[in-house]
């Protein structure tokens, strides 16, 4: 199987047949960025907003009064311009990282829209765009369905990827692993970080590649990080409806988030967080479904739903000011429905996790 190509990060000149794929707006001024090149070299027409002139093609991302377009729109130029690519074979198409420049769009939000879609084969993407960074949960000894795996090694199969039938499955939420790997049969806590450096399928919280790169084994805390910044990566503050906004509040307030969602709140705060979330807290944090509650202070508490992990860390003045805290005693646990029950609170008592009401 040969090497995925990708849309190469500095594009100076190109062959008769090929094509540069810019970012651009409703005016058709191609005054800075991508778009600029290829005015300059590659035969872009000033006024022309959308489509193919010269050797390049536009997607807008700006509208007329240079504002974000919707993430529906860019798809719909997209499609627009997997449809052109189609009914011309013999050109091939370079796409730059649009709208993530002057535009101002998060990559791993743009990058979606293009996973969501059937890429033609003369259609080549930035790297940022195709590979995923996922997770995948093994058994002790490595397997998985029966396939030996090895950390730091590269696996492909000559295949279409279809999820749940074909491929090197994964996902890209980390604590999603918890729905195919439980807490219970230790088999979640031998999870890796991966690529999917060949075609990729998605459905719902699963993916499914044909070329797969095993990175490193995870340890809770390690988990924990990659969660917080998989949630954060996909974060925007343009509308705070979207279950994935982060959502913070002072001392003694409160926050929540939705699914994916991260919430944090402050000293004697409260901090909620829906299925796969994270919660942090000075005061009492709960997360759903393989979520993420931590809490840090004094008589402090956390809960979870199936398979979330929980963090508890009690704290004491190590100083003459009243802002100098160290740790005193910490201890991380995962729900497993019978050593940490599931939807329960609990804290920190001589360093173990005792029941506690709400």
């Amino acid at each position: 199987m040969e090497n995925r190509q990708f849309t190469p990060e500095n594009i100076t000149e190109l062959k008769d047949h090929e094509v540069f794929v810019f970012g651009s707006n409703m005016n058709g001024n191609h005054a800075g960025g991508a778009a600029r090149i290829a005015v300059e070299k590659f035969g872009a027409i000033m006024g022309q907003a959308e489509g193919l002139q010269g050797q390049a093609y536009a997607i807008p991302t700006l509208d007329k009064d240079m504002q974000k377009v919707s993430e529906d729109d860019i798809e719909m130029s997209v499609t627009k311009l997997y449809d052109f690519a189609k009914h011309n074979p013999d050109k091939t198409f370079y796409v730059t990282k649009i709208g993530c420049g002057i535009a101002g769009f998060n990559q791993y939000r743009i990058g979606d829209i293009f996973k969501r879609l059937d890429t033609p084969e003369n259609v080549i993407l930035p790297k940022e765009f195709c590979v995923l960074e996922g997770y995948k949960a093994f058994n002790n000894d490595m397997t998985c369905r029966g396939f030996q795996y090895k950390e730091g090694e590269t696996y492909s199969e000559d295949v279409t990827p279809d999820v749940c039938s074909r491929g090197f499955h994964f996902c890209e939420n980390p604590l999603a692993v918890r729905d195919y790997y439980s807490a219970a049969d230790g088999k979640a806590n031998h999870i890796h970080k991966v690529e999917a450096i060949g075609l990729t399928k998605t459905d719902g919280n699963k993916s499914a590649t044909n070329k797969i790169r095993i990175g490193a084994r995870l340890d809770i805390a390690g988990l924990c990080r990659a969660h917080f910044e998989y949630v954060h990566n996909r974060c925007t503050n343009e509308n705070n409806a979207e279950p994935e906004q982060p959502a913070a509040a002072g001392e003694n307030g409160s926050a929540a988030a939705g699914e994916n969602g991260s919430a944090a709140a402050g000293f004697k705060g409260s901090a909620a967080a829906g299925s796969y979330g994270s919660a942090v807290s000075r005061g009492s944090a709960e997360s759903g479904k393989n979520g993420i509650s931590v809490a840090r202070g004094n008589d402090v508490k956390v809960r979870g739903g199936m398979g979330a992990i929980l963090l508890l860390a009690e704290e004491y003045k190590s100083g003459e000011n009243d802002d100098v805290y160290a740790i005193k005693q910490w201890k991380a646990a995962v729900v497993d429905g019978e050593t940490i029950k599931a939807d329960t609170w609990y804290k920190l008592v001589d360093g173990e996790f005792v029941e506690c009401k709400e």
